[in-house]
């Protein structure tokens, strides 16, 4: 056998070898552990609901969409599953502290026009509450709370056709509260004909060392009777200080008779911009970059 031909048959053999190792180690463990087999994917109940992956695992529980509404009165990481509605005095009640809902993209609608009543009720003193990503519609108060409260974050909600007031968590005693990359329209479409009442409010916030920032207020729609004063955002120090309203558009399509955002107490607020209202800014400390239309 020449040289030449000796080394052909050294490369084939070496070839062969590479391929049964390459085999081998894509076959797996020739003896599977032992037990049923189990899927390791997501369920189609978790894909078509828009329930996160592995949801069980990280400790997540369901809130199933419907008509008949929720209380949540213990601790833990919630999610809406559907769009969920009703007509009491709250559509959602949170009973506990340390407490995160998500509503995942979907809406929580109230059709009661009621006194007091609230899609979303923040119930008793309350201290870490999170409440974020999804639709608030009707009822007096898109969101709102009857006891001081502590640590509550507000973020990224659309609140609409309130009657009263978008979000109000204007409760003395209340301290760190943030409301963040919240949207607030149509306050006072829901009012009946013969109704009056003297002020609609889009964001009022009370306590110290609150912050509302990146929000929009607007398309104010009064139904009712009369012509109420009109208030975009409200900050209410309550002898407390730390408080800021930064990166906020306050506006309406027409002019009104009202404060676009207004500080009772302390507070400082910068790089807002303010429409269509008689008064831009009332009270607090100017912090720059403001500008009013």
């Amino acid at each position: 056998m020449s040289d030449l031909e000796r080394r052909a048959v050294l490369g084939a053999a070496g070839l062969a070898g590479i391929a049964v190792l390459a085999s081998r180690a894509a076959a797996g463990p020739l003896n599977p552990p032992a037990g049923s087999v189990a899927g390791t994917g997501r369920t189609l109940d978790e894909i078509y609901n828009r329930i996160p992956a592995a949801s069980t695992a990280v400790g997540l529980t369901a809130i199933p969409g419907g008509t008949s509404g929720a209380t949540i009165t213990q601790p833990g990481s919630y999610i809406l599953t559907g769009n969920l509605s009703g007509s009491g005095a709250a559509v959602i009640t949170i009973s506990a502290s340390d407490v995160s809902l998500n509503l995942n993209g979907y809406t929580v609608t109230s059709s009661s026009t009621a006194a007091s009543s609230r899609v979303i009720f923040i119930s008793g003193v309350r201290s870490r509450v999170t409440i974020r990503n999804g639709r608030v519609v009707g009822a007096e108060f898109g969101l709102g709370l009857t006891a001081a409260s502590t640590d509550l974050l507000i973020e990224d909600l659309w609140v609409h056709n309130s009657k009263f007031t978008g979000i109000a968590t204007n409760f003395a005693g209340s301290t760190r509260t943030i409301v963040r990359r919240c949207t607030v329209t149509g306050v006072g479409a829901v009012a009946a004909a013969a109704e009056t009442i003297s002020l609609i409010t889009g964001i009022t916030v009370s306590g110290a060392n609150c912050r509302i920032e990146d929000c929009n207020v607007g398309g104010f729609d009064w139904n009712g009777s009369g012509t109420p004063f009109y208030r975009g955002i409200v900050m209410s120090s309550g002898g407390g200080v730390g408080n800021l309203i930064t990166r906020c558009c306050v506006s309406n399509e027409v002019s009104l008779t009202g404060e676009g955002l207004r500080f009772f107490g302390t507070g400082i607020y910068r790089d807002n911009t303010v429409m269509s209202f008689s008064t831009a800014f009332s009270s607090g400390t100017n912090g720059g970059g403001n500008t009013s239309l």
